[in-house]
Parts: C-alpha cells; structure tokens; sequence
C-alpha cells in the first residue's frame, strides 16, 4: 500500500512539472471571463498587425494590448450571445475552414517543384508528333504497349521513318495523315494529356520517346524543333470577311483600302473603325486580348508573331473567315517566378499534372501514421469484382465481408465500410473510360484510402500546424465580432431613430455650420458683351429674377441663374471672391461661355439641422454606444492582467 501511495505521489509530481513547463512555455498574458490569452497568442497577432513596426517597446505593446483587450472582451460577449451558432455564420466558417484546410492537405515541396518546372518549360515552345494507339475498354492495355514497343523498335532500327510509321499505324485519324504532327506546345497546353507534354520537354530534338500512357491509350512522342517561347502579346486587327466566292475581289479591295488609309497616316483606331466587319471588337480599337500559340489559326498566328515592335501592324492576309490586318500592340514577356508563382500554382491545382502533388502527399501521410492495409480482407472483396462491377446493378455481399480493410494512426477502417463506398460509387464505377473490372476497384481503393487519410489529417491541421490554428481563431473571432457590433452598435444607431434625436439634442455644438455664402452665379455664351456688361450693373443692385428679365427676351434667353450656399473650401472660384453682401465678380471664362458670381449673403455659424447632420450624427452615435458597451463589457467580464508576463516582452 505505501508502495503505491509513493508511486501515485511520484506520477502526480511529474504531471505537475510536465503542466509548469508547459505554463511556463507559453503563459497566460491576460484573461477576460474565462478566456485565458496565452503569450503565444498574443505574440503572433501583434507581429501580424504591425509587421515592421513590431518593435517590441512597451508603448507599442500597450498600445496593442488595449485594443486586443477591447477585441477579446467584444469577442467573448459574441459567444456569450450564442452567435456562434448561428447556421449562416457556421456555414460561413467551414467554408473558410475548408479553403484555408486545402493548402495544408498537399506535398506543398511537390508542388512548388510543378510550379518551377512549368515556368522553365514556358520559356521554350516544343513542336512535336505522335503515333497513337488506343486501348480498347475490355483491354488490359498490355498487347497495344506491346505493340506500340515493336513500332518503336522499327523506327529505332531505321526500318521505317516515324511520319510513315504514323501514316501506317497511327490511330488519331485527325494527325495520321500528316505524319503525326502535332502541332508546338508549351506548358499547360496539353490540358489533361501531361504525360505527354512530359515526354516533350525530356526529350532532345529528333529523338522518340518511350511508349507514353493517357486516358485514351498510347503514345510515342517525336520532337521535331525547340524554339524560344513566343509567349504572349495583346494584339488588334482588322477583318473584312469573305461570305461567298463573289465577294472576294471586293474584300480584298477593301482590306487594300485600309491598308494604304495606315500608311497614309490613319491611326488604327480609325481605321478599325472604318472598315472593320469583327463587330466584338469594332467598338474596341479592333482588340483581340491576349494572344498566344494556338489560340487562332497558323496564318493568323505566324504573321502576328513576325511583328517585331509594339506599334507595327501586317500586310493584309487571308484566314478562313476573310482578310485581316493585324497589329501588335503589347508583347508580354516571361515574367520572373516570384512574380508568376501564385497563378502559376493556380493553373497547377486545376491541371492533371496536380495528381502528382495529391499522390505524395497520400504517401507521406501512409507513412507518418503507420498506414497497413489488410490484404486478405481486400481480397475477399476484389473476388467479387468482375465484369458487373462497371455497371449499376453491382452489390457487394456484405455477409461474406468481415474485419478491417485498413489501419492508420489510431483509426482502423472497416472492410464492410469500403463495400459500401464502392457501391455507392455509381458513376465512377459505370465511368467510360474504366477498361477494366480490377483497374476500376483499385482506383476507387485508393480513393477511399486517400479520402479516410485526409480527413483524418484536417482533423489533426489544428495541433500540428500553430499558423492554421492562428488563422482559424482569427477568422472566427472576426466574424462574431463583426456580428456582434452589427447587432448592439451599427444596426442600433441606425434604426434607434429617438435616441439619435436625443444624441442630436445634446451635442447640437458639434454640428455647426461653418460661415457660409449664399452665391448666385450667372452663365451665358460669350458672344453677347453688350448684354453681359448690362447684367452686371443690374445683378449689383437686382435680385436674380428681375436681371433675368431685363437680359431674356421671348425671342432670345440666354442668361441663366443659379443661387447656392458654400463654406470655405468648397468651391475656388467663391473662396475668391470678398464675403461682403452684394459683391460681384470679375467674369470667368470657360470656353464659349462666360459667368460671374454675386454674393447674395453671408450666413453667420449656426446649428445643421437634423437632416442636414444626419450621417455625421449616426457615426457619431456608433461611436457613443461603442464607448458605453466597452464600459459593460468591462464590468461583465473582468480582467486579469499577469504584469510580469507583459514586461518579459518588452524588447526595448
């Protein structure tokens, strides 16, 4: 018994040093209610906030931690108020959440590497041919690779040329007849076929590739020439369209026209303008937006690309639709990766190339949580598998199925559990392109795999990676906050029509207008000099309505009159004119119109109406009631400041 006292009193004792150490680590700043601020916490937000200006003095930490003070105490009313289980802000949160888990749930050292590897393979473009072979859905793939090996093997041999090889063997009708000849790429312009592009950035010019797999079936990839990127420019053009072979002589005519209207010294503009028949872009200086390799058709690209200088524009030519001038308005050039990176990496995440980033990533958790798959269990359900499994009608007999399919970390996922996903997978199951029965259930395996692992890993992105939780916490506390200012100070002020009558009331001081000139101004064409020097003498001593009717005639009106009221500022040409009742202005010219401004009279400070201070009053008003809450907040919950934790952050 005393044995186990001491060993209880011995474990007790650890705890307590484990739970110090880790106090002491990361203690608690301050506490508003019953949430602790950790020093932690408080570290990270105040770097966030103030990025180079995070000196670490004690005037910029005090003045920080009074207004995080003030942003805990608001956030701690919001959970008090139960916002936080509002639908439409939970909904709100999980989406951020779900973005935000996104860019931790992949090998960010894999993707990063993508990323490069496309911004090196834009700077060259690569013209290349193929030899297709595909692959039947009842297929296993394995007699078309040996085939597309033995064509290799003739080509290497020199049996045979490759452009006679893909005339005779070549399966992509549209390419066969002319050798297999692709056309150039560059990177991202194969879409879902980078296994191919792959092959065309590895390889030297003239040299064929080993046999390369696509969705669709095999390939042997030729590189014919490697070029420097053409990259991307803005251009413009001019288009006469041809709609029938009469036509023609008269299009060319006119395209002959435009051309000698540039050369005469028309801007393109203009001549856009003139003679072009592209309705989209007429409007719009004949602009085509960016233009890049394989966008338009060959003559339309070659002759855009020859364009040496911004500001040069074509010989008319002739595509499909008619003749075109084309200009070259900006080239863009290649910019750096640093500069790239983020749309770059964008493009990665939509492309197939991004299934390389998700496969490691896989592998790296399988590894971290001591992945093991039961391979008897799954055979047992890969034994059901045969042809029916491609179709809808496929079910597993769950009876036959017991155990795990899989084990991770401390999860072990059921056999019956992978059944069911399987056969709740119909469309995949039933897909067009799945060649094989077997194929098709290892694929959706992996997926299952893949999908328990990262759930799992989101589950665990809080306590493994600090920053997620950081900006979870910072998102969630945003959103209360906002809400909770919404309901007990914004949307209040707003809405709270006697109290903003009252506030008006008691601070009518603050709303003062500053001395005002209440000005007529007087505008006519500048061709009557006799008629304006006469509504001058009569505005010094007239009002406005009797100067118009000694200067309008029913045959000729051409003074017009308007009377307003200025402060200091609001206005140049009043601020120069003498604040003195019935002064008059030297004439101001403006075009084919002259003017002359009257001073009517000079209002002394006095109170703004209501209406006339109103948005200034309801500014005004948030900020009273922000102020009055601030005070209940402070005594709802109050705080708890460890003095000696803040002085340990003081750097200077």
């Amino acid at each position: 018994m005393t044995k186990q006292i001491v060993t209880i009193f011995l474990l007790l004792a650890s705890f307590s040093v484990i739970a110090q150490t880790n106090q002491s680590s990361d203690p608690v700043l301050f506490s508003v209610g019953e949430t602790d601020v950790k020093v932690s916490e408080f570290e990270y937000i105040y770097s966030k906030a103030n990025g180079k200006k995070a000196d670490f003095s004690e005037e910029s930490l005090k003045e920080y931690l009074d207004l995080y003070i003030k942003f805990k105490l608001k956030v701690e009313k919001a959970k008090d108020m139960q916002l936080d289980t509002i639908p439409a802000l939970r909904r709100e949160l999980n989406g951020y959440r779900r973005q935000l888990a996104s860019t931790y749930l992949q090998d960010k050292e894999i993707l990063d590497n993508l990323v490069k590897e496309a911004h090196e393979r834009m700077k060259y473009d690569v013209s290349i041919s193929h030899i297709f072979i595909g692959v039947a859905k009842e297929s296993d793939g394995t007699s078309e690779l040996n085939r597309v090996r033995e064509i290799r093997k003739e080509i290497a041999k020199g049996k045979i040329k490759f452009e006679a090889a893909a005339e005779q063997f070549s399966e992509d009708p549209s390419t066969a007849p002319e050798g297999g000849y692709l056309r150039y790429i560059t990177a991202f312009d194969l879409k879902r076929f980078y296994q191919i592009e792959n092959a065309a950035y590895s390889i030297n010019v003239g040299e064929v590739s080993e046999p390369v797999r696509s969705i669709y079936g095999y390939h042997l990839v030729k590189v014919n020439d490697k070029r420097p990127a053409r990259g991307e420019m803005d251009a413009a053009h001019i288009l006469v369209r041809v709609e029938s072979p009469q036509k023609e002589a008269a299009a060319q005519q006119k395209i002959r026209q435009a051309h000698k209207s540039l050369e005469k010294g028309m801007s393109f503009d203009e001549a856009v303008k003139e003679f072009s028949e592209d309705q989209t872009t007429r409007l719009k200086g004949g602009q085509l937006g960016v233009v890049s390799i394989n966008k338009f058709e060959k003559s339309f690209e070659e002759t855009i690309f020859r364009l040496e200088n911004d500001g040069d524009y074509s010989q008319p030519f002739r595509s499909k639709v008619g003749w075109h001038i084309v200009k070259r308005v900006k080239k863009r050039p290649l910019a750096p990766l640093k500069e790239m990176q983020r749309g770059l990496k964008a493009r990665v995440q939509r492309d197939s190339r991004f299934e390389i980033v998700q496969k490691s990533f896989i592998e790296r958790l399988k590894k971290e949580y001591d992945y093991k798959e039961n391979t008897a269990n799954i055979k047992k359900l890969s034994d059901q598998v045969g042809a029916s499994f491609l179709t809808p009608q496929w079910k597993p007999d769950l009876n036959k199925l017991d155990g795990a399919a899989f084990s991770f970390a401390d999860q072990s996922v059921s056999i019956a559990k992978l059944a069911e996903f399987l056969s709740r997978s119909t469309k995949e199951r039933t897909n067009r392109n799945n060649k094989d029965a077997q194929e098709a259930f290892r694929k959706l395996l992996e997926r299952f795999v893949s999908n328990n692992l990262t759930k799992y890993e989101e589950g665990r992105l809080p306590e493994k990676y600090p920053d997620f939780k950081s900006l979870m916490r910072e998102y969630e506390e945003g959103i209360l906050l906002f809400e909770a200012t919404n309901v007990l100070v914004w949307g209040k002020a707003a809405k709270d029509s006697i109290g903003l009558q009252s506030f008006y009331q008691k601070n009518t001081k603050n709303y003062m207008w500053d001395e005002r000139v209440e000005v007529t101004t007087y505008a006519m064409p500048n061709e009557h000099p006799t008629k304006l020097a006469k509504a001058r003498k009569y505005a010094k001593k007239k009002s406005s309505d009797k100067v118009l009717a000694k200067i309008n005639t029913a045959d000729l009106s051409i003074l017009t009159a308007t009377t307003s009221s200025y402060e200091k500022g609001q206005n140049k040409d009043v601020d120069e004119l003498k604040w003195k009742k019935k002064y008059v202005g030297a004439n101001i010219l403006n075009g084919d119109k002259v003017s002359f401004l009257k001073v009517e009279k000079v209002v002394k400070p006095q109170p703004k109406s209501f209406k006339d201070a109103r948005g200034y009053i309801i500014a005004d008003y948030q900020e009273y009631l922000e102020k009055e809450w601030l005070k209940e907040l402070e005594k709802e919950y109050p705080l708890q400041m460890n003095e000696e934790v803040f002085q340990s952050l003081i750097k200077k």
